[in-house]
């Protein structure tokens, strides 16, 4: 709807910015970036390989970082790690196709580990009573909206839908199981008309794409299930007893912050708007 209404912009003259580019670095072509590179002024890119691909497609791009670290503040380290949090995503259809994954996966999980304090995020009213359907029967404590900055202190992982969610998990240092699942028929028709593109996609985590490598244990659709859920929780649970692979855990982690931070993403994006503001007045 974006680029429909920026051709439009472009046949009256008004000059076009875009800041978080469309997804063609990760999911298109080169030719369609193309195609988009050229009806834009400045593309404000808040990924390195976002910028990379549209400054290879012939676009003005200035990588401006990314403003997740606007809203993330430093969880307290030493505050009691005792919570494992339940992230089910923010849309209606990660609801609908996660819903019974992720309980069925705490339901076991509980059986082994009882003393946990279980947490689940309710992105949104209309899906506070699909969700408190599935977690029937287990001591789950329900909050609205986003995690606190408290709350995240106290978490000791967390089983999330793969989306923004699991690159601030990551930037705050907390070992996440990422899963999701798509419609069967939107997977299959995805796998057929995406299929070259998602060879050079292998992972869907954010920070596990973003690095090359998996920071998170995540699992998509036939891998996502609850047997193999509950086995990498355990895992991340126990995350902290191996030296090894805490220290690893925390070098992506910092490689994570050093590749996406930039100073105040957004204020960048708003002075270079105002100067150009100021040119255009002049002229």
């Amino acid at each position: 709807f974006n680029m429909k209404l920026i051709k439009e912009a472009n046949t009256l003259d008004i000059p076009c910015d875009y800041f978080i580019c469309p997804q063609e670095w990760q999911w298109g072509s080169q030719k369609k970036g193309e195609v988009i590179a050229k009806q834009i002024e400045t593309l404000f890119c808040i990924f390195p390989q976002e910028d990379a691909f549209y400054k290879a497609c012939g676009g003005n791009t200035l990588f401006v970082g990314h403003p997740i670290f606007e809203t993330l503040y430093p969880i307290n380290p030493n505050a009691k790690k005792d919570t494992l949090l339940i992230l089910p995503g923010s849309r209606k259809q990660e609801i609908k196709h996660l819903k019974g994954l992720f309980s069925k996966s705490i339901s076991t999980l509980y059986k082994d580990y009882p003393n946990l304090n279980y947490v689940c995020s309710i992105s949104s009213p209309e899906f506070e009573t699909p969700l408190k359907q599935a977690f029937r029967g287990l001591p789950i404590t329900y909050i609205k909206g986003s995690p606190s900055e408290e709350l995240l202190s106290k978490t000791l992982t967390a089983l999330a839908c793969s989306g923004t969610v699991t690159l601030s998990l990551a930037l705050l240092g907390i070992p996440s199981v990422v899963a999701y699942k798509f419609h069967p028929l939107s997977y299959f028709i995805g796998k057929v008309i995406l299929a070259k593109k998602l060879k050079q996609i292998p992972y869907i985590a954010l920070p596990n794409y973003l690095l090359k490598r998996p920071m998170f244990e995540e699992f998509i659709q036939s891998k996502a299930k609850a047997l193999h859920i509950v086995s990498a929780l355990k895992r991340a649970l126990s995350f902290h007893d191996s030296h090894n692979k805490a220290c690893q855990f925390s070098q992506n982690q910092a490689e994570l912050t050093q590749l996406l931070k930039n100073k105040s993403a957004a204020k960048r994006v708003a002075l270079a708007l105002i100067e150009k503001l100021k040119t255009a007045i002049k002229d």
